[in-house]
């Protein structure tokens, strides 16, 4: 499927058209509100990170929100070109502590993992890209598909075709 893309100043005003931008997708192939508004949380609080803290002292940059939709899976990369960050170093957070000492932010990457199925980081010549990926069927499913058609490959492999 060929990626839909929205690309736009670090502006925390941008965030409405990102949100409308993920609504209108999601409705169009058909994901569940559930799905879109997951998406559209973790989506904007990774973008709010980037503004807040990759773009900090820095001339507007430019972010860039892409969207795959495959038959089992929504695909979002983020690319910006802030200062790197790679939430998967980011440890679980004692929650405990939060509340005792009454702590005020650094739970968006939680939030992050918990709205998402997999999260990826990578740097490339584009800048930093930020991989969040949600699920739409069951998974238990899509797993099973998966190691059938990793089982089909190997037997293509180890048997030989007869004519």
């Amino acid at each position: 499927m060929k990626k839909e893309y929205i690309q736009f100043y670090a502006d925390i005003a941008n965030l409405a058209y990102v949100r409308e931008f993920l609504r209108n997708i999601g409705e169009y192939f058909n994901l569940t509100g559930n799905q879109i508004y997951s998406l559209q949380l973790a989506v904007e609080e990774s973008i709010t990170n980037i503004i807040r803290h990759g773009y900090t002292g820095r001339s507007r940059g430019k972010i860039r929100v892409e969207v795959r939709i495959r038959y089992f899976k929504v695909i979002v990369r983020i690319i910006d070109r802030g200062v790197r960050f790679d939430p998967r170093q980011v440890g679980k957070p004692n929650l405990l502590e939060y509340v005792q000492k009454s702590k005020a932010g650094g739970l968006g990457i939680m939030m992050i993992r918990n709205l998402t199925d997999a999260i990826d980081y990578r740097v490339t010549y584009r800048g930093n890209e930020l991989y969040l990926t949600k699920y739409r069927k069951n998974v238990a499913f899509y797993n099973l598909f998966k190691r059938y058609r990793e089982f089909i490959r190997f037997c293509r492999r180890i048997l030989p075709l007869h004519p």
